[in-house]
């Protein structure tokens, strides 16, 4: 094994595909397909690379954008670049499953350490639907408020 770059992962995806973000035997995850992809690109193996998501998701739950940390062998990212490895990971992802893009960090960086973390709930319409009751529906709202 070479020297190794360690890479700042973006991913978003649609939760009802998978069983959670972190892997799990026997069961479809986020962490699980993007290993599965890069092993099937040849890039990646669990004995000589890492790949940790900064925040665990449960099944089901859509995710817009959750960072995450992948080393691969530096001779093959400078062959390839951030955009080649987003691109061909694209080709052979689920629709509901995303890189984003991938950025260079140093040695030691985490996503699991960090200085802080913004999580935001979103509810979205849909068609035919509307609350009677404006001001009950602010107060169950107002529940996912905090920090």
């Amino acid at each position: 094994m070479g020297e190794l770059v360690h890479l700042a992962l973006r991913v978003g995806y649609l939760g009802d595909a998978f069983h959670g973000s972190q892997i799990q035997p026997d069961v479809v995850t986020v962490q699980g397909e993007l290993q599965r992809v890069l092993r099937s690109l040849g890039w990646w193996n669990a004995e000589e690379h890492t790949m940790i998501l900064g925040s665990r998701t449960d099944a089901g739950v859509n995710v817009r954008r959750n960072g995450g940390l992948l080393t691969l062998d530096r001779d093959l990212y400078e062959k390839i670049g951030d955009r080649k490895l987003v691109r061909a990971m694209a080709d052979r992802l689920p629709d509901h499953l995303a890189v984003l893009d991938a950025t260079e960090v140093s040695e030691g960086w985490n996503p699991r350490l960090a200085d802080h973390r913004v999580y935001r709930y979103r509810l979205e319409g849909m068609e035919g639907w509307w609350a009677d009751d404006v001001e009950r529906f602010q107060r169950r709202l107002d529940l996912f408020v905090g920090t």
